[in-house]
């Protein structure tokens, strides 16, 4: 699943802290967690960069919410 998918309903206009769960590439579950951000398309931007940066998928997402 992708971020944009995952934060439907959750993601408010404000800015706050989000923990995206994700599978890691050992096939395990992993969180990781943006603070301050300004938009969906920020976190996914955030996301994108944290996942190139690691070496993961960006299509594993399991879950957003809101810290």
């Amino acid at each position: 699943m992708t971020v944009r998918r995952a934060a439907a309903g959750i993601y408010t206009r404000q800015h706050g802290t989000y923990n995206i769960g994700f599978v890691n590439n050992e096939g395990g579950e992993d969180e990781t967690q943006f603070e301050n951000v300004k938009s969906i398309r920020e976190l996914q931007e955030l996301f994108s960069g944290f996942c190139k940066e690691n070496n993961f998928p960006e299509n594993t997402v399991l879950y957003v919410e809101r810290a």
